[in-house]
């Protein structure tokens, strides 16, 4: 009983030591910075409302953000 909680203890452990590697996580703020760029480009195309257009807007990079922060920790 007390050999499988640890077994499970270590395989938990190994999950959070493991570091996400550190060229993907350079190109997905790339990423990032190139959608915050192109998304208010986007949006005044397809959207003729500029209130409409900057909550979108404002929503969507917000979002992709705290997704990305969520992420991080």
């Amino acid at each position: 009983m007390l050999y499988s909680g640890t077994q499970g203890y270590m395989q938990c452990r190994k999950i959070v030591d493991t570091q996400f590697p550190f060229n993907l996580a350079q190109l997905l703020v790339i990423s990032l910075l190139g959608f915050s760029f192109l998304c208010p480009i986007l949006m005044v195309s397809y959207i003729s409302e500029i209130w409409l257009c900057l909550s979108l807007n404002f929503i969507a990079v917000w979002l992709y953000n705290a997704l990305n922060e969520v992420c991080r920790c």
